[in-house]
């Protein structure tokens, strides 16, 4: 899979996906994704080419030419899929951009 086949394939509007052609049980014209929870968060996931993918990951080897290993959402909304909004990151990053435990007391993270 690389970003041509992608670009043959979906349509990117805004953080959305739009599917060019039908497949899939999927109408031409149709928002591409479906809900999936992982570690509490809310993610748009799909099938391409019988694999499932984050819609994030897709987005970003759309615009980049690769996924990389971690995708943090610099807004911290797992929803928000806008490619200004998505940054390759390191875990220490990506867990330094994430919420606080619904555990802290304190209101502060690592105490």
């Amino acid at each position: 899979m690389n970003e041509i086949q992608l670009h043959e394939t979906y349509l990117y509007i805004d953080g959305t996906l739009i599917r060019r052609k039908g497949g899939g049980g999927e109408s031409a014209g149709s928002v591409v994704g479906y809900s999936h929870m992982s570690n509490g968060r809310e993610y748009k996931r799909c099938c391409f080419q019988r694999k499932h993918y984050y819609i994030h990951q897709l987005v970003f080897l759309m615009h980049h030419g690769y996924i990389p290993n971690r995708i943090d959402h610099h807004d911290g909304n797992s929803l928000n899929n806008r490619i200004e909004n998505l940054r390759p990151a390191t875990q220490s990053e990506n867990i330094a951009n994430s919420r606080l435990s619904k555990l802290n007391t304190s209101g502060h993270k690592g105490v």
